[in-house]
């Protein structure tokens, strides 16, 4: 079943994830094909066409254990088993030197052109985490100084600065932890709790770019269906998926959705790289702009003007604003917030101080009724959820009916009070519970219980 979408759709969902921080790569031979091999002699081959130059390279005829049906690890084993007779040595000892040629023939260094226009590509796409069946340290070259390889009995980190490039199938500059016979492949298999855990969750947490694969391993295919299936928790508050660019010698210029992953057809990956850097670049540049926009209201409102204060106080347009930017980004200028929230406090709170001046509780409890109202309060930074209790508590000893209260907050409070949420009410009265200097926060609650 294939959902059509347009291509800009496609590559929000690569941006996305270069913004978030949660971009990965899952890197096949494809990608080694298209940085080395140009117009003459390919140079990094395809699984099946290195299977044929190891068995060129111990004069074995290919097409005698190339057999329709027969898998590339069984046909692997299958040479092992010949060179083993021709040679009159064990299949283990077959297997290194199988091993060792292999990791002669990917012996792969990208000329400077390609390096530096592959590096542009990856450094716009800056992925966190890179994970190849490729035994080349071609990736290592494009990222160079960056790149950091690890064997499949490795550990998918990195030092602080660089990527990880996690070698599923083993690395070329460790021979002896190529995985390409059954044998290996049926070791590979043995329970791991750690790459039966990390592979899908990874996949599971990240927006996964698949590039010159063609998800034919089972291994691979395992870590998709448990990060989809096993971990299937839809629930999230991140950027994630999977997007597949395949190549084909007439792609569809519109992406489509197949077995729950986007895929992008291109002919010429570089191209297809280059379309896709363009658009994340302007993406990236509208972010960051909005980025220093919050900085900049961040720092306003850390040092706010008197000008700013009224408006805070007394302008509902001002007030109204300054909250909407806070509903939409809280987290990111929090600090300067507090700071313009606590000087207008203490300003009404003085002035609510002077002999006639009870009107100015009113006004102190609607500030603080305003941010409730406009925020998720559960999710809302703890010092935001703290300063609001503080206040709630501080102005609720004046509020009431009586002699020498404050009737104004007390209406207020009786009408607005009743019309919170519940999941507010609820986290208002824990924190009076726990918190036994904030009884008058129990006191408020107590007012408006039915």
């Amino acid at each position: 079943m294939k959902t059509n979408t347009s291509k800009n759709s496609a590559f929000d969902k690569i941006a996305e994830g270069v913004i978030y921080g949660n971009l990965g790569l899952f890197v096949g031979a494809g990608l080694s094909m298209a940085i080395m091999n140009k117009d003459e002699e390919p140079i990094a081959l395809s699984w099946h066409s290195l299977l044929e130059k190891c068995a060129d390279y111990f004069e074995i005829n290919f097409s005698q254990i190339m057999k329709e049906g027969k898998s590339y690890p069984q046909i692997s084993t299958d040479l092992c088993r010949i060179i083993a007779k021709s040679k009159n040595i064990s299949q283990q000892a077959a297997s290194e030197e199988l091993k060792q040629v292999i990791s002669d023939l990917t012996s792969l260094y990208p000329d400077s052109s390609s390096r530096t226009k592959f590096s542009a590509y990856f450094n716009v796409l800056n992925p966190k985490w890179i994970i190849t069946t490729n035994y080349d340290t071609v990736i290592e070259s494009v990222l160079t100084g960056v790149g950091h390889s690890l064997a499949p009995e490795d550990q998918l980190l990195a030092p602080a600065g660089r990527i990880p490039v996690y070698h599923l199938h083993g690395i070329r500059t460790n021979p002896s932890s190529i995985v390409i016979t059954q044998e290996d492949y049926v070791s590979l298999f043995r329970p791991n709790q750690y790459r039966q855990q990390k592979l899908p969750l990874t996949i599971k947490e990240s927006v996964t770019l698949l590039v010159g694969y063609g998800l034919g391993d089972f291994n691979v295919l395992t870590a998709f269906d448990w990060s989809r299936n096993v971990f299937e928790n839809n629930s999230s508050s991140y950027p994630n998926g999977m997007i597949q660019l395949i190549h084909t010698a007439d792609p569809n210029p519109v992406p489509y959705s197949k077995d729950g992953i986007l895929v992008i057809e291109f002919k010429d990956l570089a191209k297809c790289f280059e379309e896709m850097c363009e658009y994340v670049t302007v993406r990236k540049t509208k972010a960051r702009s909005e980025y220093n926009k919050l900085k900049k209201l961040e720092t306003k409102y850390a040092n706010p003007t008197e000008k700013l204060i009224e408006g805070f106080l007394e302008n509902k347009d001002v007030r109204s604003r300054v909250l909407q930017d806070l509903k939409a980004s809280n987290h990111y200028y929090i600090n300067g917030f507090l700071e313009l929230l606590s000087r207008a406090l203490d300003q009404v709170w003085m002035e609510a101080r002077k002999s006639g001046n009870f009107y100015q509780y009113d006004n102190y409890l609607c500030i603080l009724l305003d941010i409730i109202e406009n925020i998720e309060f559960a999710s809302s930074p703890p010092a935001l959820v703290q300063t609001i209790s503080y206040g709630l508590d501080k102005v609720g000893y004046y509020v009431g009916p009586g002699y020498g209260e404050a009737h104004g907050a007390f209406r207020t409070w009786s009408m607005r009070g009743k019309k919170l949420p519940l999941p507010v009410i609820k986290e208002l009265r824990n924190i009076s519970k726990l918190n036994p200097s904030y009884h008058n926060i129990a006191l408020l609650l107590k007012m408006i219980d039915k």
